[in-house]
């Protein structure tokens, strides 16, 4: 999700830094003229009061980030709630830029999600920094490129994955919900770009509560779950589906069929080709948008 600083630079309202990332600007109430600013922002939440007229608010719902106070109010309990338990961390030195491409992976895309690698922590490996809907660090996921050892390493041992992209794109507020970093990150370099990885299918209470959370903030209205293409995959999706059905219109589970109604040759969304995601989109939105 968008920072503070970020909405305020977008908005472009003048604002002053305060220390502990807290901000100072001219009061939003539409009727106090505020020449000398006297609105404190919170830096974290978006919560803001008017010193000089009383007047409070949060940013987010102000400008239609958030839709209700009840989401802002998870939302600031989720970010504290993160705070305490996982720490935030950042990209060790000595990292370099992933210098190509990678299982079919563009390097623009690659690039957009601050792929590396680094030769002393991750030796022969790809790493991804994953990020909270704050913008903030919390875990780096490592994938070999070449040995046959462990496939995946995470850092922090033992850090809770947040899920990724950070950001999600929902397609006409539709978000298609996957199990691992390149079932998201195929797609999207293929031009679906909506695929959200869960990093994982057992999700605890408070990572279904972000994810939730997140999906609401950019408006989705429409999930589909599409978990890999066997029964603890399919299983799974179930789970989740009935776990979701409380918090959203619609929710679905992909059936791996085509419009045909033969079965799409497919282990998960990571191995899709741009012609297998083109009969993805069609049978989900009932046109390609890849």
């Amino acid at each position: 999700m968008i920072s503070i600083e970020e909405l305020l630079i977008e908005k472009k309202i003048n604002f002053k830094s305060v220390g502990s990332g807290n901000f100072v600007i001219s009061c939003l109430s539409p009727i106090h003229e505020d020449k000398n600013p006297s609105m404190k922002i919170n830096g974290a939440t978006g919560m803001g009061i008017c010193f000089s007229c009383g007047y409070s608010c949060s940013l987010y719902t102000h400008f239609g980030i958030i839709d209700n106070l009840v989401s802002a109010k998870a939302h600031k309990i989720l970010l504290n709630i993160d705070k305490l338990r996982n720490r935030e961390i950042t990209i060790p030195k000595g990292y370099v830029p992933f210098p190509s491409t990678f299982r079919g992976i563009s390097k623009d895309t690659l690039s957009k999600f601050k792929a590396f690698s680094h030769p002393v922590l991750f030796i022969d490996s790809i790493c991804f920094p994953l990020y909270n809907m704050a913008g903030k660090l919390k875990a780096i996921i490592a994938r070999d490129k070449e040995s046959n050892q462990t496939r995946y390493k995470i850092f922090p041992a033992g850090a809770t994955l947040p899920y990724f992209p950070s950001k999600p794109e929902p397609a006409n507020g539709t978000v298609i919900i996957v199990e691992g970093i390149f079932d998201a990150l195929v797609p999207y370099d293929k031009g679906l770009k909506c695929c959200v990885a869960t990093m994982g299918v057992n999700q605890g209470k408070d990572q279904l509560t972000s994810l939730v959370t997140g999906l609401k903030l950019v408006g989705t209205t429409r999930i589909v779950i599409a978990y890999d293409n066997d029964k603890a995959g399919i299983d799974a999706s179930t789970k989740l589906q009935n776990r979701l059905e409380k918090h959203f219109p619609i929710v679905e589970v992909f059936d791996w069929l085509d419009s045909t109604g033969e079965a799409i040759d497919l282990k998960d969304f990571g191995e899709s080709s741009k012609a297998t995601l083109s009969i993805i989109s069609e049978k989900i939105f009932g046109f390609d948008i890849t």
